[in-house]
């Protein structure tokens, strides 16, 4: 539902949708925090590029140099079926907390109130569904809260790869109809970044009028649905850790995924695409 409100549905006001998104149903995430980070994804020429694609499965090749033994077996699980559905919630709210703590470090307050809207409403749920509903609070922000995350990783597994064609490197997931449904859609990944502000009701006309056409730009990026990636990565690592192309640029800080580049590295490509 807050993917969807980013991108300007039901409502094309930005702030009747952030007010939409307020509820904190998502638990570990403030809407506005994932709202700013996921439109950064967004970002096609930057797309799995650890430092500036937020959330990218890979890392950078100096994270990986220093990394020890424990955390290279934890980065390699991760790009496992079964690792993105155990760990990989895990990394994500470990990541956004650090990112979270290093700008008030840094001395930029910017974000503290919306982490305190999204706390003071997250303890008002809990209250509620504890002293009303009798359902303990960690069933909800464990439970419902981690779980969630971890069913939403099955959809984003495998839906970037890395590729010097920015086209080539979203899935286009043709998966079955109750997939489809839970994910409003995304599974049509390339044709969601090709056309961000079309609603997900209209994501798969939009790929069954042009299937032949997002194969060929997707580079025959194509799966047949999610029991292939499980069939195929249960338990193997769908890609190495470390991005190919991550010596290009220098990193500078952390962020939501790695590091922040302080190098302007353009993928020649991927411009000429975004400029037609």
């Amino acid at each position: 539902m807050q993917h969807e409100l980013l991108h300007g549905h039901p409502t094309r006001s930005p702030h009747l949708n952030a007010l939409l998104g307020f509820a904190p149903l998502a638990v570990w995430f403030p809407y506005r925090i994932y709202r700013d980070s996921h439109l950064l994804h967004h970002d096609d020429t930057h797309l799995t590029k650890p430092g500036r694609d937020p959330e990218s499965y890979f890392v950078h090749s100096h994270v990986w140099e220093r990394a020890g033994w424990a955390m290279r077996a934890l980065l390699t699980w991760r790009n496992t079926f079964a690792g993105r559905l155990l760990v990989g919630p895990a990394f994500a709210i470990a990541a956004t907390g650090v990112d979270a703590l290093r700008k008030i470090k840094l001395g930029d307050w910017r974000d503290v109130p919306a982490w305190l809207a999204h706390l003071i409403a997250l303890a008002a749920l809990t209250a509620w569904l504890r002293y009303v509903c009798s359902i303990p609070a960690w069933v909800f922000i464990v439970g419902v809260g981690y779980g969630s995350m971890s069913l939403g990783s099955i959809r984003s597994f495998r839906e970037h790869r890395a590729a010097h064609d920015c086209e080539h490197r979203t899935v286009v997931n043709e998966a079955a109809a109750l997939w489809r449904l839970l994910y409003l859609n995304n599974n049509f990944h390339l044709v969601h970044h090709d056309l961000p502000h079309v609603p997900w009701f209209a994501l798969k006309a939009v790929y069954e009028a042009s299937r032949a056409q997002y194969i060929e730009r997707s580079g025959g990026f194509l799966v047949a649905g999610y029991g292939e990636w499980l069939t195929r990565y249960a338990f193997t690592p769908a890609e190495n850790p470390v991005h190919d192309g991550s010596r290009r640029f220098e990193p500078a800080s952390t962020t939501n995924a790695a590091y922040v580049s302080n190098a302007l590295f353009v993928d020649a490509s991927c411009e000429e695409f975004k400029g037609r």
